[in-house]
């Protein structure tokens, strides 16, 4: 994206940037793969509250219960 420079006023850089988030785990059932997606969601907010522009990621295993 950096490279690109696509212009955008709005922003404080005066670009467009990219965040993501990022999740990776076990799918063992409907329930581990909600879970999947919430880490994936909390991780991209992490990652725009840490200034925008970046990625961010959790990785775990099964979850125990």
């Amino acid at each position: 994206m950096r490279r690109s420079a696509i212009p955008h006023p709005a922003t404080c850089s005066g670009l467009v940037t990219l965040s993501m988030g990022l999740a990776s785990r076990e799918i063992i059932d409907s329930d581990s793969f909600a879970s999947l997606l919430k880490d994936a969601d909390d991780s991209l907010y992490e990652a725009k509250r840490s200034g925008r522009d970046r990625i961010n990621g959790l990785q775990g295993g099964p979850e125990q219960t």
